[in-house]
């Protein structure tokens, strides 16, 4: 697990607003346990629920989790791997989703 804190910084019509934007990556060795799905136990979720941006990688499927939105890649063809980024409902204003030229998603 790894987090950091970094400040981001938004210009607005009323000044600048300055927030800690928390980010927190985890290799969660899939997202199913013995027990179900890992975001289905109210215990697991409550780890992110003050995290700004979680970036799990071997999720080994798509990820959903209350709270938050996100893009993830899967490979269908693998038994492991897969990575998600999730960004909280908190950051949508200021969240833009492009397509490069090769159809690959990009946020900013």
């Amino acid at each position: 697990m790894t987090r950091s804190n970094n400040t981001a910084t938004s210009g607005s019509t009323h000044g600048t607003v300055q927030h800690k934007l928390s980010i927190f990556s985890w290799n969660i060795q899939s997202s199913q346990s013995p027990q179900g799905n890992k975001f289905s136990d109210p215990d697991f979720v409550n780890i992110f629920k003050n995290l700004d941006i979680v970036c799990m990688q071997e999720t080994r499927q798509t990820v959903k989790c209350p709270g938050f939105r996100g893009l993830c890649n899967v490979r269908e063809t693998e038994r492991s791997g897969g990575v998600c980024i999730l960004y909280s409902n908190r950051l949508i204003g200021g969240i833009d989703h492009i397509k490069n030229r090769t159809g690959c998603r990009i946020v900013i």
